[in-house]
């Protein structure tokens, strides 16, 4: 924050206000209702706003200085009352700002209704985009942070070979995802992304969502985990494998040779410790094209 000269930040996504809070709850609901969110100033309480009945989730949270009912402005939540809510949102924040920020105007902003955001603008202070410095603090990884993305990464990983184990002759595509989101939950990751398993011809062209068709033996299953995990933090691999016990025919041998001989290339670039990969890859022709990877073979 203090980089980019933001006074305070204001995050409603779930995963940003989970990073800088260890809050959790409702993420997905959350998603598509401003129900949660939280002020954080460069020096100064943390203030949550919680949904309403919820306060005493984290009433324990040391890294919380204050819990308030969340202000929602939302059509869904306040109807005709949206542009008064707005104006009360601003007026909370703008409180926030004059007590903990005095003398300063500069406030970034995740996704909230424009009204809000006028209000805010009117009230004096100037509305910057929260995202950038939100995403840069993420991506430097503490040792503690190592620990969870490992863990992460374990969950996911188990849960991908609790769905290879139940592949099987006759198993729709949905049923087979299924049981990899249950492993996902079960062992305390947050929710899975995308729906992104498909079988036999439907694994091209890439990016069609899991659905009711049953997969026949000798197929090629390709699935994309995209699963934000324990802690929430992000893991996602792509697998591609065969269903049943039979042999992979030619073309399928070929389709596993070029994926491995690609990631063998893709590892030799990067095999040096401290390399800058952007740099590299900007000097590098292509070898390989696209359509190698859009056809469910990573």
């Amino acid at each position: 924050m203090a980089r980019f000269e933001f006074a305070a930040l204001v995050l409603t996504d779930p995963h940003n206000v989970r990073y800088a809070t260890g809050a959790r709850n409702m993420m997905p609901f959350v998603l598509r209702n401003p129900a949660r969110y939280v002020f954080v100033p460069l020096e100064g309480p943390v203030v949550l706003f919680e949904f309403a009945g919820c306060e005493h989730l984290e009433r324990d949270n040391p890294a919380i200085d204050e819990i308030r009912v969340a202000t929602t402005v939302s059509y869904v939540a306040r109807g005709p009352l949206l542009d008064e809510t707005a104006k009360v949102w601003a007026g909370e924040i703008a409180a926030l700002m004059r007590q903990h920020c005095p003398g300063e105007t500069r406030i970034g902003l995740e996704r909230i209704d424009a009204r809000a955001v006028g209000y805010l603008a009117d009230a004096g202070f100037t509305i910057l985009d929260a995202q950038a410095p939100a995403e840069r603090a993420r991506s430097i990884k503490t040792p503690e942070e190592i620990v969870c993305s490992k863990r992460s990464m374990a969950c996911v990983m188990a849960a991908e070979q609790a769905l290879q184990d139940a592949a099987r002759p006759g198993i729709t595509e949905n049923a087979l995802w299924a049981e990899f989101h249950r492993h996902v939950i079960a062992n305390d990751g947050d929710y899975v992304e995308t729906r992104l398993l498909s079988s036999g011809e439907r694994t091209n062209p890439w990016f069609q969502e899991t659905g009711t068709r049953a997969i026949q033996a000798g197929e090629l299953i390709a699935h994309d985990t995209d699963v934000v995990g324990p802690h929430g933090y992000y893991a996602d691999f792509s697998r591609t494998f065969l269903c049943g016990d039979g042999r992979p025919t030619p073309a399928q041998r070929t389709l596993y040779r070029l994926a491995h001989e690609q990631i063998q290339h893709n590892m030799a670039l990067i095999a040096e410790p401290g390399r800058v990969v952007s740099g590299r890859s900007r000097r590098r022709p292509g070898r390989f094209p696209p359509r190698t990877t859009q056809g469910g073979t990573s």
